[in-house]
């Protein structure tokens, strides 16, 4: 049967769920959720349904481009927040989940 990790199991203890969750880079998520989203929906629609150079296209292309330049900036700006998603730590585990056999 599996039992999961409780939270005390995962975080040590040494913070409540309150400062874990004022740890998380909220302004970051939203930008890096929304400019993955964006940018996913300019791809799939653009080429059969409509052109690459319509506006529909076009615009959601340059707002999710927008919406990662903007996730970026908050990585550069803000770096001391210590959030589980920052860019460093993303591009830091990218050769272990490519190399990643399973």
């Amino acid at each position: 049967m599996y039992h999961p990790a409780s939270f005390v199991q995962l975080h040590g203890g040494y913070r409540s769920k309150a400062e874990e969750f004022k740890r998380v880079d909220h302004f970051g998520l939203f930008f890096l959720i929304s400019g993955l989203t964006l940018f996913l929906l300019g791809v799939s629609w653009g080429g059969n349904p409509q052109p690459w150079t319509s506006d529909k296209i076009l615009g959601l292309n340059i707002v999710s481009m927008a919406a990662g330049a903007m996730y970026i900036a908050l990585s550069v700006i803000w770096p001391q927040r210590k959030s589980q998603l920052s860019l460093l730590n993303l591009i830091s585990i990218a050769p272990l989940l490519l190399t990643n056999p399973h």
